[in-house]
């Protein structure tokens, strides 16, 4: 009798250890690392409103329709949403009555886009974003613009994307400034009747292609100044078509620094001096000659101006 209930007390040990284990199990299920779901949460939101999005990696493909959106997660270091190599990592877009979307995305790391050729980590599609103090990396595209967009993109990280690190097509309008832009294939790219009002005060190195390029039939100035544009394996700053204002830029040791187009009056070429590249430091050593070589005699590149790169 002592022996039946001893097995007995050990079959219902199992017992209960296999319901707990089929209760994690099925738990596990969501591919996030928490219960926070982002697209439920703008789903459920009305235009205008703030996601606060808590630290962890998120498994997920956004979808703004249509709505003034604001993306703004704990940290671009912690807070990682990873679109699995499929499709836009984050994508705002006309809604069903054509209504504008908008907003602003900041605090996140984004990647992981698909592969195809317009596929990126931040996808806008009209509308006007503002996009700030994000890392974008192992992308197609970083950011890419469509459709009459207005973007200002500034102290974001964008590198190691395959295809172009921040591009524009079809009218849209891109203010860039304080970002550093680095190791994917054309650092910035500006096509199809796209305007770059500013590119100022960005740090482009060591792109596959070209630095900056231009291929716009855009009849007005796009503006590129107190710039580090360096080591890119082709053009530091191409013009294959379009207006380009261009003065006081440090363009160094690119394939060829200048395309159909001049350094300015006050450009200059030279190296940078940029304290530890390995370890993704590009702040400038004390005798660095772009210290003083902005249009106001101050630092040139992504740490100077007044909204200097402050992710690390």
């Amino acid at each position: 009798m002592k022996l039946t209930y001893n097995i007995f007390i050990a079959f219902s040990y199992i017992f209960i250890f296999f319901l707990i284990s089929c209760s994690d199990s099925s738990s596990s299920t969501n591919p996030n690392e928490n219960s926070f779901i982002i697209q439920d949460q703008i789903n459920n939101a009305t235009s205008n409103a703030t996601i606060n999005i808590p630290s962890g990696t998120y498994h997920e493909n956004i979808v703004i329709e249509g709505k003034t959106i604001h993306l703004k997660g704990e940290s671009p270091t912690r807070t990682i949403i990873d679109g699995g190599n499929l499709g836009h990592v984050i994508s705002y877009k006309p809604g069903t009555k054509q209504s504008i979307p908008g907003g602003s995305i900041s605090g996140l790391t984004i990647k992981n886009s698909g592969s195809g050729e317009t596929d990126c980590g931040i996808s806008i599609v009209s509308g006007e974003v503002e996009i700030y103090s994000n890392i974008l990396e192992d992308n197609n595209n970083g950011i890419g613009a469509h459709q009459g967009a207005k973007l200002n993109i500034y102290n974001n990280f964008i590198h190691n994307n395959a295809g172009i690190g921040i591009g524009s097509k079809q009218d849209s309008e891109l203010t860039i400034s304080n970002n550093i832009v680095i190791n994917n294939s054309t650092g910035i790219g500006i096509e199809e009747s796209s305007l770059a009002k500013l590119i100022s005060y960005n740090t482009i190195y060591k792109n596959n292609v070209s630095g900056i390029s231009l291929k716009t039939d855009n009849t007005s100035d796009n503006v590129i100044n107190n710039n580090i544009i360096t080591d890119n394996l082709s053009a530091g700053i191409s013009v294959d078509n379009g207006l380009i204002v261009n003065d006081y830029n440090n363009v160094f040791n690119n394939k060829t620094d200048y395309k159909n187009c001049s350094k300015g009056q006050h450009g200059i070429s030279v190296d940078a001096m940029f304290k530890d590249i390995t370890n993704n430091n590009f702040h400038l050593n004390t005798n660095s000659t772009c210290l003083n070589a902005s249009d106001n005699n101050s630092e040139i590149g992504a740490y100077g101006g007044t909204r200097p790169f402050s992710l690390f």
